[in-house]
């Protein structure tokens, strides 16, 4: 899971049940387990060990691999990276995590949360946008990219602002070759709501949208 290497066991468990059963089904059990039901929010892992915490961590049943270098060695992790949705609120997170780990091609889904998007502070927007730029690189095998914009308006950026960022990063991301761009949170009001959810349109802002405040998302991408 992690860049270093863990040692290969001395002690086989063959005492163990969970080892004596059939390896389909112990990995079929352990991507239950590997995978939450929520996103793992600005995960880190501890240099020194197999743990994977987050600042907001649901439930994931990774014990085994933590505490028997047989199952961290014999058992599919790949569900850990493959099937769970990463969120990160800063670009350091994100590039301190994607360094830490040895499985970046497995990660499927990943969520940028632009809470601390400033107005005052335009170096955090240069930031993530150069970031989106690059994900092709970090993140080879990216599949789904959601963009949250759930702090908005509560966050320090107009709308104007805001549509101005959203177009730039939908402009960035556009040749990254993944299956699928969602954005959530950057449309309030009835204008959006009149929309089918496959729209192509997106308002950006509240009911005071002029047209200036409409994203063709579908342009953006290919």
């Amino acid at each position: 899971m992690l860049a270093h290497s863990i040692p290969s066991p001395t002690n086989l468990q063959l005492q163990s049940p969970f080892v004596q059963l059939p390896a389909e089904i112990q990995h079929v059990i352990c991507g239950f387990a590997f995978t939450a039901n929520d996103p793992i929010v600005d995960p880190k892992t501890n240099a020194s060990s197999t743990q994977l915490d987050s600042e907001l961590h649901p439930p994931l049943g990774i014990a085994l691999l933590q505490t028997c270098r047989r199952l961290y060695h014999d058992v599919d992790r790949r569900p850990l990276f493959a099937q769970n949705v990463f969120r990160f609120t800063t670009v350091d997170r994100l590039q301190s995590f994607i360094k830490q780990v040895d499985t970046t091609r497995n990660i499927l889904d990943l969520e940028i949360d632009f809470r601390r998007l400033d107005s005052d502070k335009p170096e955090i927007a240069q930031e993530w946008l150069r970031t989106c730029g690059s994900l092709d690189k970090e993140v080879p095998n990216l599949k789904c990219l959601r963009l949250n914009f759930d702090s908005w308006p509560r966050i320090p950026v107009s709308r104007t602002g805001l549509w101005m960022f959203l177009r730039n990063v939908l402009a960035r991301i556009g040749n990254l070759g993944v299956d699928r761009v969602t954005v959530v949170g950057a449309s309030k009001g009835s204008g959006m709501a009149r929309r089918a959810p496959w729209s192509p349109l997106h308002f950006v802002g509240a009911d005071n949208v002029v047209g200036s405040g409409v994203a063709e998302v579908s342009a953006q991408m290919r």
